[in-house]
């Protein structure tokens, strides 16, 4: 910024604040920051059951699958139970993968949601703004 320009700045009057309306676009705000977090914390707790869900059976599959390997009579068998078991759990890593991706999105758009509709309501030429007093 030039040094006239900083001048020029300092001497203009201040714009006229409408204090009312910025508290109701204030008292808007923190609603929809609240119902925001409300959604976050709502799929954080989803995607956390779901994530300790799959970890339980994944450990039970493992130990499950340790011991069948131990039974196994031959190398053979054994080889073959251990593509089995790990076809097994690609698939459910990757079924598990969509899961998660699926329950991410849905918390991100339940997040934006209420702020992106306060926007809407409050963005200036918005049919729905917060009243002028």
């Amino acid at each position: 910024m030039t040094k006239g320009a900083r001048q020029a700045a300092g001497n203009a009057p201040f714009p006229a604040l409408d204090y009312e309306r910025m508290m109701a676009l204030s008292s808007a705000n923190l609603e929809a920051m609240m119902q925001a977090s409300e959604a976050v914390l709502k799929g954080l707790a989803k995607l956390n059951g779901e994530l300790v869900g799959f970890a339980s059976a994944r450990i039970k599959e493992q130990l499950e699958g340790g011991r069948s390997l131990a039974e196994c009579g031959n190398w053979s068998d054994a080889l073959e139970k251990q593509a089995s078991l790990m076809q097994n759990a690609s698939a459910q890593y990757f079924a598990e993968a969509r899961k998660l991706s699926s329950l991410a999105s849905e918390l991100a758009l339940a997040s934006w949601t209420p702020l992106q509709n306060c926007l809407k309501a409050n963005l200036p030429g918005s049919a729905r703004q917060v009243p002028k007093s």
